[in-house]
């Protein structure tokens, strides 16, 4: 799972260097102004210190806001860096695509030499990446497993926000009615893009002509979906019933990891058959 994680932030990374870049200098200047107005109320103090030797409480009141600025900014960057960390890799996904023509079998001779070199080009930093590679389906299934577990993490940031603004008194709602809602609203999501998917799986069979393994590998992918389906509406259900708090630090995290995880798993799937039915 670490080596998929590395492989799509570092994808992610080249893919938005620009914008990196950008951000990095972003926080290089937001320092040195931190770093500014850190100097100034620390003259300001000494100041008021040497002037006004007796006003301890002018002093006290400077020196607890130099401490919330300190705070505030230390934690604001830190956070700012941990949700880019968890959530960056989801624009890496699309290299998984890329990567493919390296680590299917069934795509050997059929895939054009330069598209091959492109994808070993990708992989080439991740000698790792190699055990995700075999047959279509042992690969799909590895890869999706990871991705999984992969988004299960990516939804840290968001559970953390969610702790954050409830501590700090940020959202005026009762929880409980706010947690209902959200669960209604992605079992209906969940049902929606779910039953797209098993739906334009389903046509796969009736629109081009397939040899055995890539019609056989078709029927295993419409079944891994089904089994996704079929675990995704188990877990919405659960999802009603428990606690308010289970579901915002347990269900719906993992309800949105399938969403996603099985997304990609038909993405790829569908690539790999494109891909077998090149002449």
């Amino acid at each position: 799972m670490w080596c998929l994680w590395s492989y799509l932030l570092d994808t992610a990374i080249k893919r938005w260097k620009t914008s990196f870049i950008k951000f990095t200098e972003l926080l290089r200047k937001s320092v040195w102004f931190f770093i500014l107005v850190f100097v100034i109320l620390s003259i300001v103090i000494i100041i008021v210190v040497i002037k006004f030797p007796k006003s301890s409480k002018i002093v006290t009141t400077l020196f607890s806001a130099l401490i919330i600025i300190i705070s505030t900014y230390v934690l604001f960057v830190f956070y700012i860096v941990l949700v880019l960390f968890f959530i960056v890799p989801i624009f890496g996904l699309r290299g998984l695509v890329r990567a493919l023509p390296a680590l299917v079998n069934e795509l050997e001779g059929r895939v054009p030499k330069d598209v091959v070199e492109d994808s070993r080009k990708y992989l080439e930093d991740y000698p790792c990446m190699k055990h995700f590679g075999g047959n279509a389906a042992e690969a799909l299934s590895r890869i999706s497993r990871s991705t999984f577990f992969s988004m299960l993490i990516v939804s840290l940031p968001i559970e953390i926000t969610i702790i954050i603004l409830r501590t700090l008194r940020i959202v005026p709602l009762t929880i409980e009615s706010a947690v209902t809602k959200a669960v209604i609203d992605v079992a209906l999501g969940v049902l929606g893009v779910i039953l797209s998917i098993v739906i334009g799986l389903l046509l796969f069979s009736s629109q081009a002509k397939f040899d055995a393994n890539t019609l056989r590998f078709v029927y295993d992918v419409k079944f891994t979906v089904l089994e996704w389906f079929v675990v995704a509406m188990f877990l919405i259900i659960i999802s009603v019933m428990v606690p308010s708090y289970i579901a915002v630090l347990i269900m719906v995290p993992t309800i949105i990891a399938i969403i996603i995880s099985v997304n990609v798993y038909v993405i790829l799937a569908s690539a790999i058959i494109d891909y077998m039915q090149l002449p």
